[in-house]
Parts: structure tokens; C-alpha cells; sequence
């Protein structure tokens, strides 16, 4: 069942990409300003390297599976049908998730203890700034049906956090 709604997307308003990138960006910024030293790790580095695969993987396979439902991965946009397929089965939020992967990634290749520090920052204000929105919004335009998903399918991923977050 379809319910009325009062705006056509969620639009955050800051852009998700720009969080995680200004605290993965300000993490490296104040490891040079305290001026910590690390010697490379190239156990870290592999670690690392292979997290943001793992986060880029996810946003791709999720960008894609919005595309092949109709819908856009840009939050600007309205959603035309619940997406329920795909990494959707698994997450309800496999974009940001693979973007604090990324993040995490960037902080291991680095070294940089500001920027992995940083990353339950980015996941708060996340949630805060940008999926209460979407979850409002989509709750909004779907009803029951997104009542349900949420049920069945967690904020995060499966076997991490509730499924009612």
C-alpha cells in the first residue's frame, strides 16, 4: 500500500559521500599536524587495501541494484519502487556502509589512527543527518511494506545490530 507523502525525496542535508570523505580527509590532516610517525605496515596495508575493496564492492553492487529496480542512487532523487533485492536483502543501508568501509580502508592504509578514529563519527552523523531522513521518508511513501523490510532486513548487515535499528 502506497501512503501519501509531503516531498518527493529524502535530500539530505549534507551530501553522504561528503561526511565520510571530510572525516576521512580531516583524520590525515591531524595525524600530519600532531605529526605522528608510523613505519609502514605491510600486514595493515593488505588489510586495509582489502577493506575499501570490500567497501567499493558493496556500494557498486548496491548502486547497481537500485539501478536494475528503477531507482537512482542519489538520494536527491525519489525512490520509485522499495529496493528488497540484491545486498538490499542483507542491508538496508549497503552504500554508507561500504563508505565507512572505505574509510576504515584509507585509515589501515595510512596508518592513520585520526582517520579510523573518525569513523564512528562519520557513522553518527550518518544516521543522523542523513538516514533518519530516508528511513522517515521511505516509511512515508511505502507504509507497510517498508514497515516489513525493516523487520526483515537490519539497518547495518546481518548478525551486526538489531533488526529493528
Amino acid at each position: 500500500m502506497q501512503v501519501s507523502h509531503h516531498k518527493d525525496t529524502s535530500a539530505p542535508p549534507i551530501p553522504p559521500p561528503l561526511i565520510v570523505l571530510g572525516a576521512t580527509i580531516t583524520g590525515v590532516i591531524i595525524d600530519r599536524l600532531v605529526g605522528v610517525k608510523r613505519s609502514p605496515s605491510p600486514f595493515l596495508r593488505i588489510i586495509g587495501y582489502t577493506v575499501s575493496i570490500l567497501g567499493g564492492s558493496l556500494m557498486a553492487s548496491a548502486a547497481f541494484a537500485m539501478l536494475r529496480c528503477g531507482n537512482s542512487p542519489d538520494p536527491r532523487t525519489p525512490v520509485q519502487r522499495l529496493n528488497q533485492s540484491g545486498v538490499f536483502r542483507w542491508s538496508r543501508n549497503p552504500i554508507y556502509l561500504g563508505m565507512l568501509l572505505n574509510q576504515l580502508g584509507v585509515g589501515l592504509v595510512r596508518r592513520s589512527l585520526a582517520t579510523v578514529g573518525l569513523v564512528p563519527v562519520s557513522l553518527a552523523l550518518l544516521v543522523q543527518k542523513v538516514i533518519a531522513g530516508e528511513e522517515i521518508y521511505l516509511a512515508s511513501r511505502f507504509g507497510d511494506e517498508y514497515a516489513q523490510y525493516c523487520e526483515q532486513v537490519p539497518r547495518w548487515f546481518r548478525g551486526i545490530g538489531s533488526r529493528a535499528s
